[in-house]
């Protein structure tokens, strides 16, 4: 914390059987406020030599960009705030030294939360807390590791969701299209969304007025979401623990389709299942197409001449024909497969393409 401390103690004598102390240190030249600070001390003879290991049993390390209050033992309070990037040391009185450690939090000006242990390494676990209102509920993950100094535990503690802006662009993130969150480009930013129930989000460039679809953050998923003029890619993984939110640049493959209409004399008509505007696209045309609201069912539908619409799903490699609607008994063939890391849907009328489509399919 950018102070020296100075603390006066007597070595106890080598004969005694306690080998750890809790001694307590004074911040140097400040009388007025008195800052202590406590530390364990660690005492051990080997070869004749007094070892004597300072350290603290506990690092606090702040990752939420909140200011955080730890409730010790006695109700005693330990601020750790927000601007402050260094771990807070963290030691029990020795009364509870030896005992089952636990502790609770509060994020700024929220109530307490539940007691949580802090003796388990390798424990991960989530800890909510309540505003004063009751109205809005913090979730912060709590993880806790052994440090390399092993008379030492570390104890993480970040949000429950988290946005990593990986574009070459600041964007902005709204929870109701309503009130805008800047996020600066190539930044790692704590959310905290005001409903725990079905949260979504928006996204918009700082420069637009046009805001993308709500997309749904409570399951993981990859796409590609439009917003006005620009693309962003999602990548958003759900654990017990965490939700990673990426946003990143669009790049080869992020499309969840191709769609490739082979035909000389049909327009397909395609687009997002359950929704009703319908894009075409005129024979011998391609185009790269994502969805419209990740809030509906992600299924692909398409048709021949505005014909009964046909469903795939693109998570899977599939095959089939439908009859053309023309005075025609040719059959329509769709062969839905991926060519590295794009998925593709080819329609056509030519089998022998189709077939070569599909052996590539089943040699991947």
């Amino acid at each position: 914390m950018q102070r020296d401390w100075f603390c006066h103690q007597v070595l106890p004598s080598s004969g005694e059987k306690k080998e750890l102390f809790i001694w307590s240190f004074k911040a140097v030249g400040d009388d007025k406020y008195g800052h202590w600070v406590d530390l364990a001390i660690n005492l051990s003879i080997e070869d004749s030599t007094l070892f004597v290991t300072v350290f603290s049993p506990f690092w606090m390390i702040n990752k939420t960009c909140q200011e955080l209050v730890y409730k010790l033992d006695e109700d005693r309070k330990v601020i750790h705030p927000s601007s402050f990037n260094e771990p807070i040391l963290v030691c029990f009185k020795s009364k509870s030294f030896f005992s089952k450690k636990k502790a609770s939090l509060a994020i700024d000006s929220s109530s307490f939360s539940d007691d949580f242990s802090m003796d388990v390494i390798g424990s991960r676990g989530n800890v909510i807390t309540k505003s004063r209102d009751g109205k809005q509920s913090y979730c912060v993950s709590v993880g806790i590791t052994l440090a390399q100094i092993t008379l030492s535990k570390i104890v993480t503690i970040s949000s429950f969701y988290s946005i990593i802006n990986s574009k070459s662009i600041p964007i902005q993130i709204s929870e109701g299209n309503d009130e805008w969150i800047n996020i600066d480009k190539l930044s790692s930013n704590p959310f905290w969304p005001t409903t725990s129930k079905n949260p979504v989000i928006f996204i918009r460039t700082n420069s637009s007025s046009c805001a993308s679809k709500a997309i749904p953050i409570t399951h993981s998923l990859s796409c590609l979401i439009q917003a006005d003029m620009d693309y962003y890619h999602f990548d958003i993984d759900v654990s017990e623990y965490q939700v990673l939110i990426k946003i990143s640049d669009y790049f080869d493959g992020a499309a969840p389709v191709l769609l490739i209409n082979n035909l000389n004399n049909h327009t397909i008509y395609y687009g997002q299942s359950g929704v009703r505007y319908r894009f075409e696209l005129p024979p011998l045309h391609n185009v790269l197409y994502t969805w419209n609201d990740l809030s509906l069912k992600t299924t692909f539908g398409w048709s021949i001449d505005k014909a009964n619409e046909n469903e795939v799903d693109l998570t899977c490699d599939a095959f089939g024909d439908v009859e053309s609607t023309k005075q025609s008994n040719n059959p329509i063939f769709w062969v839905s497969f991926l060519d590295s890391k794009q998925r593709i849907l080819l329609i056509t009328q030519d089998l022998s393409i189709a077939s070569n489509a599909l052996h590539v399919m089943f040699q991947t």
